[in-house]
């Protein structure tokens, strides 16, 4: 993997776990043919695949263990980290089913074998074996970002220039970003896109701007998100910004791309990518950052557009 996939695959890991406290995901779970949630002993002696590791319970083994009505003593004492040695269960690992069983909060839990450990699992955390575990689904969806950022258009492109654009994650992204592709694709050589967003995508108010020069007239669209994540367009409206051009190329053209070396937030971003003929700039960052990085001039540019944004 090159460096950018690598950045771009662990930020995917880190947005789309399904058992992270995200509103919104990227990555959904596969549809199983069985319920695997509703109590099915005919699944004793089936393999299934461990769909994410976070459901697994390292310490529900031991003598006195009363977590579930274990089959027997065998599996009561060594269904545990205290007996795995250095075994530790992963996700994508494929286990035979030996018992289900309900704990004290009326969970269902799996017992697997794999290879001869015994590991106690949640059943939102299991798959059927032939399904995709989440970080198969990770590779996956980020095999199909990259194949969404191929051709010319750097609107597209994830992580360029190392700036978090999650750009071909979302819908409200994908939206914005093929307009402005499209914009460019006529022969529209000044393009800006600007992009108010979350970290993770789960935030309603997310705004994403588009602003262009065509025949010499300014314009503007925006695609705002919603609780449905459905985002819609805004009508085009003529709009000047010259004076946005005017001040990145005066005070930000040719400068080298410093960012914070620290925040505050991780929650609200501002990432501008602008389009001047042939030359592309991309920056972005999060709005709360300390003092000491304000006079950054990217810093300071941001906060220009972010003004500008926010003048009624």
């Amino acid at each position: 993997m090159t460096k950018t996939t690598l950045y771009i695959f662990f930020f995917l890991i880190y947005w789309t776990c399904s058992f992270c406290q995200n509103q919104y995901t990227y990555i959904e779970k596969g549809v199983d043919s069985i319920d695997l949630c509703k109590t099915n002993y005919n699944l004793v002696g089936q393999k299934l695949k461990i769909y994410h590791n976070g459901g697994i319970y390292l310490t529900a083994n031991g003598i006195e263990s009363k977590f579930i009505q274990w089959i027997n003593e065998e599996v009561k004492l060594k269904a545990g980290k205290s007996h795995w040695g250095n075994f530790e269960p992963k996700t994508g690992d494929i286990g035979e089913v030996v018992q289900i069983g309900k704990n004290k909060y009326d969970e269902l839990i799996y017992i697997l074998k794999i290879d001869s450990l015994y590991v106690p699992i949640k059943c939102s955390y299991l798959t059927q074996a032939n399904n995709l575990s989440s970080e198969e689904k990770s590779i996956e969806r980020w095999k199909e970002i990259e194949r969404y950022g191929e051709g010319n258009c750097n609107f597209k492109k994830n992580g360029l220039n190392e700036v978090y654009n999650r750009a071909g994650i979302a819908k409200i992204d994908k939206l914005a970003e093929n307009f402005a592709c499209n914009l460019r694709e006529t022969g529209i050589d000044k393009v800006m896109l600007i992009k108010r967003i979350s970290d993770n995508g789960s935030s309603p108010n997310e705004v994403e701007y588009v602003y262009w020069y065509e025949n010499g007239q300014g314009f503007k669209t925006a695609f705002e998100n919603n609780k449905e994540h459905n985002p819609t367009q805004t009508k085009i409206e003529k709009y000047d910004w010259k004076d946005i051009l005017e001040y990145y190329n005066q005070n930000v053209k040719g400068i080298e791309l410093k960012f914070p070396q620290s925040f505050v937030s991780h929650f609200t971003n501002l990432i501008i990518q602008l389009y001047q003929g042939k030359e592309f700039y991309s920056y972005g960052m999060q709005l709360l950052i300390k003092k000491e990085d304000e006079s950054l001039p990217n810093v300071k540019f941001i906060r220009y557009v972010e003004r500008k944004l926010n003048e009624k």
